[in-house]
């Protein structure tokens, strides 16, 4: 006798229309900016020890967030 077991069904379901309202025009980015924004010494933010660590370090970063301002929005 197996082990395995299978289970099959079907799942029928409807949904409205989705909609994202915040699309970034990336072909529009100041990449100079970016890449001035994200010179950071990589080699010490990656040399930690666990996972928690280096998102610690990722969050701590000043590039983190704000380069979602460097692209446009889609109006």
């Amino acid at each position: 006798m197996s082990d395995h077991s299978v289970i099959k069904f079907e799942c029928e379901f409807a949904t409205d229309k989705v909609t994202i309202n915040d699309k970034f025009r990336f072909e529009k980015g100041d990449y100079g900016q970016f890449c001035d924004f994200v010179d950071v010494d990589w080699d010490n933010v990656l040399n930690v020890s666990s996972v928690d660590e280096m998102w610690e370090k990722l969050l701590s970063l000043p590039c983190w967030m704000v380069w979602i301002n460097l692209y446009p929005k889609v109006k």
